[in-house]
């Protein structure tokens, strides 16, 4: 006796959709991470650079009352402006003409790699300076870095306070 046995090739269309569900059980899960994983990279990034403008933004007030003291002028004359919130970008000839209007998208110069307002690709960033005189040899700046996310409206603050050490 002889016995036939047959051999299948390829799979059936069982067979195939066990293997596609196996697939997908085990690959959207990885998707999903991944996609968490870049949101949340893009997330951190975006803090960093806010927190970085912050940081800038409490350098170039101090920068600008600095000028002010070369220049003889009053202790915090030119940053009396920023009391309801400005705008302030670097400019290394005469920082204190740096004051401009607030709410203005901050822009990314490739050519240069700063971070203006006049010029470069505007970002999705918003830097608000507030300067409010605690004392009259002290000044208290906030800065405030907002954005967008895809999670809603984002913000960085941080605190920074100016002395007259002249007086």
């Amino acid at each position: 006796m002889r016995s036939h046995i047959h051999h299948k090739n390829g799979f059936t269309l069982v067979e195939a959709l066990v293997a596609l569900t196996i697939l997908t059980v085990g690959l959207v899960p990885a998707f999903i991470q991944a996609r968490n994983a870049l949101n949340l990279s893009g997330s951190i990034r975006n803090s960093l650079v806010a927190a970085h403008l912050a940081q800038e933004g409490a350098e170039i007030a101090r920068s600008i009352r600095d000028a002010d003291w070369f220049a003889g002028r009053p202790f915090g004359q030119s940053l009396a402006d920023c009391a309801t919130g400005c705008a302030v970008q670097w400019d290394s000839e005469r920082p204190e003409s740096g004051i401009g209007a607030s709410n203005t998208p901050i822009r990314h110069d490739p050519a240069t790699g700063l971070f203006q307002y006049d010029r470069g690709d505007e970002l999705r960033f918003n830097r608000i300076v507030t300067v409010t005189p605690v004392s009259a040899t002290e000044l208290q700046v906030d800065v405030r870095v907002e954005w967008d996310e895809t999670f809603g409206p984002k913000e960085y603050t941080i605190e920074y306070h100016l002395y007259d050490w002249l007086q």
